[in-house]
């Protein structure tokens, strides 16, 4: 579950990592301390294996974060609490640390914002504009 692998990752190692990976996002780096603390701090999340953390790598070698369900595979638009509780895939645990899977999974979760309240009014307009997600494979 992912929410172990940020437990197990000091905010140092991945703040290393996220500024040796995404360098433009030193001007938000308290943002991400605050949110790297918020989730290790979270408790009583169950575990869910109806869905996968994947990463793929992307243009330029950029990794992009995905989430697969049932064989198809989605970009990742789920409140931080359901991306928490998803187990990852065992391809992306087997080529990448714990500290860069948390470091790219923070930047997705945070793409949008680091507002949690204000996260999931931006996915319900998103959503609304579509009856349902369309897979990226």
């Amino acid at each position: 579950m992912l929410l172990n692998l940020f437990k197990e990752c000091m905010w140092i190692d991945i703040k290393n990592k996220l500024l040796q990976l995404y360098p433009d996002q030193m001007k938000s780096i308290d943002a991400y301390e605050e949110f790297f603390d918020y989730i290790s701090n979270k408790t009583d999340v169950t575990p869910r294996d109806d869905c996968q953390i994947l990463f793929e790598t992307g243009l330029e070698g950029k990794v992009n974060v995905r989430i697969q369900k049932d064989n198809v595979i989605y970009a990742v638009l789920n409140p931080w609490d359901d991306m928490i509780s998803w187990s990852i895939h065992p391809q992306t645990l087997k080529r990448y640390s714990k500290q860069e899977i948390v470091t790219h999974c923070a930047w997705e979760m945070t793409f949008y914002g680091f507002d949690i309240n204000s996260i999931p009014d931006f996915i319900n307009s998103l959503r609304s504009s579509h009856d349902t997600f369309i897979p990226l494979s």
